[in-house]
């Protein structure tokens, strides 16, 4: 009997040691257990999915997670991140990978492994194309990688041997120095372009970047008098859907506006008119996440188990609540106001959808 209790014990206390060190291990990965050092780079400002990998599993990050030495940080499609340590900023693009080589501030190193990575520091930064590490000195620069291929621009300061205007690129391994051409720059870069500070001498002047960002929003009435396509031109093209965000409701009702969120609305109310491509199958929702994360604007969601849908609490810091108790975002898709969630609405080819916010419960826009 004694020895029947004995072994019952023990088996116990295994069963506890077992559960302690799962507990562990998760809370290692999960970086409950990191102090947040000064100068050590934290991972932030996480839209959508964003998946690290670390100790050789992959999971979903957390805001403000401390990074370690040999994370991988992957965002997915739609999704954007923000890694920052001592004086130097990293933002990721949708789809880009970086493993960091070097969390701390002092020595600071990343490895770009694919996607678009925008990086902002005043301090000395190691940037890994290609295998290589080249330091980023006071620098804004624009990394690429692709597949076989990957560019460094320039913007300010100096990456390796590169100055402001100029781009290093790698074709196979072979490495090249040339001009900045601004045709090249991306949504991605362009945005980010226009988030630094005013006060870092760019090699493209405010007035340049305003034409950049005025190439790349196409004419709302070229848009209105193209001719409708034939089923035809839609079987050869990709897929694309007319995305527009628009807040004039709430810039006309400035008596009931947060005063706080009032700069936040254009004098003309519009936040955005862009063409996206989508494929087969994805929604008003996964649509809406790409627009936002390719322009940089701030999208918050909610998932309601209740009608097992997605509900949009704010586009660009405007959020349900800020023009009253009955205001908020709604959609409609050609003109037509659904009646269920924007995740649950599939889109087809030429589909216009358009997200305005309402301060009356839609009443004000027809809804």
């Amino acid at each position: 009997m004694k020895k029947k209790q004995a072994a019952n014990i023990l088996a116990a206390a295994v069963a506890l040691l077992l559960v302690a060190a799962g507990v562990l291990t998760v809370g290692w990965m999960q970086g409950w257990f990191d102090k947040k050092e000064s100068g050590a780079a934290v991972l932030t400002e996480i839209r959508s999915v964003v998946r690290m990998e670390r100790g050789g599993v992959a999971y979903p990050v957390e805001e403000d997670t401390v990074l370690c030495a040999g994370d991988k940080i992957d965002c997915t499609s739609g999704a954007s991140a923000v890694v920052r340590a001592g004086g130097s900023t990293l933002t990721l693009g949708e789809n880009a990978a970086v493993t960091i080589t070097e969390p701390l501030a002092e020595g600071f190193e990343v490895q770009a492994v694919s996607g678009e990575i925008f990086v902002d520091t005043t301090d000395t930064a190691a940037l890994g194309p290609c295998g290589e590490v080249l330091a980023a000195s006071d620098a804004v620069a624009w990394v690429r990688a692709e597949s076989g291929a990957e560019s460094i621009a320039v913007l300010t300061g100096q990456v390796g041997e590169a100055e402001a205007e100029q781009i290093l690129s790698w074709q196979d391994g072979k490495q090249t120095i040339g001009a900045i051409s601004s045709d090249a720059f991306s949504d991605f870069a362009i945005v980010q372009l226009s988030h630094v500070d005013s006060a870092r001498k760019l090699c493209f002047t405010a007035e340049e970047l305003e034409q950049l960002q005025g190439d790349q929003q196409p004419a709302v009435q070229e848009n209105a008098d193209t001719e409708p396509e034939t089923a035809a031109s839609k079987a050869e093209n990709p897929a694309e859907s007319n995305v527009t965000a628009a807040a004039s409701e709430s810039s006309e009702n400035w008596d009931k506006i947060d005063s706080a969120k009032a700069g936040y609305v254009l004098s003309d109310g519009w936040i955005l008119y862009t063409t996206v491509s989508f494929e087969e199958g994805e929604t008003v929702f996964d649509v809406l996440q790409r627009a936002c994360s390719n322009y940089g604007i701030s999208l918050e969601y909610s998932w309601s188990p209740m009608y097992g849908d997605y509900y949009i609490e704010g586009i660009n810091n405007i959020y349900e609540f800020d023009c009253g108790s009955q205001s908020g975002w709604m959609y409609t898709v050609n003109g037509w106001f659904p009646n269920y969630g924007c995740s649950s609405y599939v889109l087809s080819n030429g589909d216009s959808v358009e997200w305005r916010y309402t301060c009356s419960s839609g009443a004000d826009i027809g809804g």
